[in-house]
């Protein structure tokens, strides 16, 4: 890798080290500001905000007064999901066709709308679980010019 690529990851990765665990594990999931479309660490510590019931990190505080595009909120959702991976009730790959649901600020994904009940009535367990899923999602993937390699 250049040095610049690589002085950019480390600087994301800094910057990103400056979250607490969870919001760090969420952040790295989203990887981009839905808003500019930036990865997220690029531009200095990620602001945490909050969108209706959802909470979502944004590249800088100037993109707090911008507006989200869907386009890039359907890939905020796509990474979030991809990250996720598996459905935390039935433990099983997330279909194409996955329902999400938002628990206390986090988009959650599942393979039905019956387990969205189930995440509902014991939440603190079920988001303990995505974060471990987050967590084996980050140790998969290697940045590389700002695209995600998965290596499995």
């Amino acid at each position: 890798a250049s040095n610049t690529a690589r002085n950019s990851t480390e600087a994301i990765t800094q910057s990103l080290a400056k979250l607490n665990a969870s919001d760090r594990l969420r952040a790295t999931a989203q990887k981009i500001c839905p808003v500019s479309g930036n990865e997220l660490g690029r531009m200095g510590v990620p602001k945490k905000v909050r969108v209706g019931k959802l909470d979502v990190f944004l590249c800088c505080e100037g993109c707090a007064e911008g507006k989200v595009s869907n386009e890039l909120w359907a890939k905020v959702a796509e990474n979030i999901k991809s990250a996720q991976g598996k459905c935390p009730v039935m433990e099983k790959p997330l279909p194409a066709n996955a329902k999400s649901t938002i628990v206390n600020g986090q988009l959650v994904f599942v393979c039905c709308p019956p387990c969205i009940k189930k995440i509902e009535a014991a939440p603190t367990e079920y988001l303990t679980k995505i974060d471990r899923y987050y967590q084996q999602a980050a140790s998969r993937q290697t940045l590389i010019s700002g695209k995600q390699k998965t290596t499995r």
